[in-house]
C-alpha cells in the first residue's frame, strides 16, 4: 500500500511526484554498485547515496544525510548518520533539488 508521495522539484519547477511503498527509501545520483530508489540526475553535487527517507507509518518522517555533501532541512545541514524529524510539507534540500512529503 502506498505510505506517501515525494514531489520532486528543481529550479522551483515540479519534476515529479512518486508514490512511496517501502518504509525507508534511499535517493541520490545512484550507480551499479550504489542502486537507489529515487535517482537525482543532473546535479554532481549529489552523492550516489545521499539521503535516506524513512516513516513509521503512522505520520512520522525522518531524513538521515548519508552524502559527502550537505542537505539541508530549512537551511540547516544535516549531520551525516543522523536521524533527523522532518515534517510532511517541509523542504528537503539535495544538491539542486527539493524534496517534499505529501502525507496520504
Amino acid at each position: 500500500a502506498e505510505l506517501y508521495k515525494l514531489e520532486i522539484w528543481m529550479n522551483n519547477v515540479r519534476q515529479n511526484v512518486v508514490p512511496i511503498f517501502n518504509t525507508e527509501i534511499v535517493v541520490g545520483r545512484g550507480s551499479r554498485s550504489k542502486p537507489v530508489d529515487i535517482a537525482l540526475s543532473g546535479d554532481p553535487e549529489i552523492s550516489r547515496r545521499h539521503v535516506t527517507i524513512g516513516t513509521d507509518g503512522n505520520g512520522n518522517y525522518w531524513v538521515v544525510n548519508e552524502g559527502r555533501n550537505p542537505a539541508m532541512i530549512n537551511n540547516n545541514e544535516l549531520s551525516t548518520g543522523q536521524r533527523i524529524p522532518i515534517r510532511p510539507g517541509v523542504g528537503l534540500n539535495v544538491g539542486a533539488y527539493l524534496l517534499r512529503i505529501q502525507p496520504k
